[in-house]
């Protein structure tokens, strides 16, 4: 499994520059680890785990604003719209998230990483019962 978690970039993207970047990047992972020769070769992206509030990355909506960050609703827009193959997932943890509320931090954190040890653990079975 290949891991994925892009949260705020150092320079502010639009959203549609942001869109551009994750879809080239994850473009790059897939040819680097072909599914042919790659075990196992699953991708997960994850959402972004910032407040929306204040942010300076992915400003000139071009999608309806939403309470997500922005960057987030672009990536729930790739994966909706998706021309990746079905190995290629979004770990949305937009349910669990908090933000602003630092003293929830690691409560939060320790939710996704069983999250990840859970996906992880299906796709091996998957593939072991293959």
């Amino acid at each position: 499994h290949i891991l994925i978690s892009i949260d705020e970039p150092d320079e502010p993207l639009s959203q549609l520059e942001y869109k551009k970047q994750v879809t080239t990047f994850i473009s790059h992972l897939l040819k680097a680890f072909d599914e042919e020769n790659t075990f196992p070769a699953y991708v997960w992206m994850f959402t972004v785990n910032e407040p929306p509030i204040g942010t300076k990355n992915c400003h000139s909506p071009y999608l309806k604003k939403t309470t997500d960050h922005p960057c987030n609703d672009v990536l729930k827009d790739i994966f909706k719209a998706s021309s990746f193959p079905p190995r290629v997932q979004l770990l949305d943890n937009t349910d669990i998230s908090l933000p602003g509320k630092d003293q929830l931090i690691d409560d939060t954190f320790a939710a996704i990483a069983l999250r990840i040890f859970v996906t992880v653990g299906k796709g091996v079975k998957m593939r072991r019962d293959a």
